[in-house]
């Protein structure tokens, strides 16, 4: 609905021997990163984050101690589609 908010959870399952390098979000044909994150060489709570300037603030990613997720606010029209994380160990 537009002018809400929406949050799409990413399976990450994250053990001792294979840590989390990237997350990635994309919509629909997952061309382009609408979100990256990068935790190479470090935990996922310190890792860096990058929008895709389309979105600007509107996007965030939580990493959280049960389930990170993918926070879009404010949603518009042209958001609709299918989002889908994909996570590199």
């Amino acid at each position: 609905m537009v002018d809400t908010n929406a949050k799409m959870p990413c399976s990450v399952l994250q053990k001792t021997d294979d840590n989390v390098e990237f997350i990635f979000w994309y919509k629909n044909d997952g061309v382009n990163a609408l979100y990256t994150l990068d935790a190479r060489s470090r935990p996922l709570g310190e890792a860096s984050h990058v929008r895709n300037e389309t979105y600007g603030d509107r996007v965030k990613f939580y990493v959280t101690a049960t389930q990170p997720y993918l926070q879009l606010d404010s949603l518009r029209a042209d958001d609709s589609g299918a989002y889908f994380c994909r996570v590199d160990y």
